[in-house]
């Protein structure tokens, strides 16, 4: 299961074991606040609601995505999102969280249903914004 307590997440991330997920096969433009370049991915619990095609995802869904630089080969950190509750309570269902340094955890932007992050992904499915199949 990914971690939903800030230090648990960040020493998680750190360690790239998310990356035995599906994922993206390469770095693209983001086409949101998510910095230059990204590439998702996400757990197997989501991955197989996505490909049911269901229309909420159950608890443990989970999806993270790398953030890079302009350069396409700097990672500057992630955005996380995870399901904690079987409803989405408007967002309030998700633990979120967005760091933009791969050394120092200390300041992420998280939270259950952090309002930062809900506003923007209330448009996808469950929440979830990820283009699947993903590319």
């Amino acid at each position: 299961m990914v971690p939903t307590d800030d230090s648990a997440l960040f020493t998680y991330l750190q360690s790239g074991r998310y990356r035995s997920f599906a994922g993206e096969s390469r770095i693209h433009p983001s086409t949101g606040p998510h910095g230059v370049g990204v590439r998702s991915y996400v757990n197997g619990i989501l991955e197989r609601s996505l490909d049911s095609g269901a229309d909420t995802h159950p608890i443990g869904s989970a999806a993270i995505k790398e953030l890079y630089a302009g350069d396409g080969a700097t990672l500057l950190g992630w955005a996380v999102e995870v399901k904690t509750q079987s409803d989405s309570a408007g967002g309030q269902g998700w633990y979120w969280y967005e760091v933009f340094s791969t050394t120092d955890g200390s300041r992420p932007i998280s939270g259950q249903g952090n309002p930062i992050c809900t506003g923007c992904h209330a448009q996808g499915l469950d929440y979830v914004r990820i283009p699947y199949p993903l590319q």
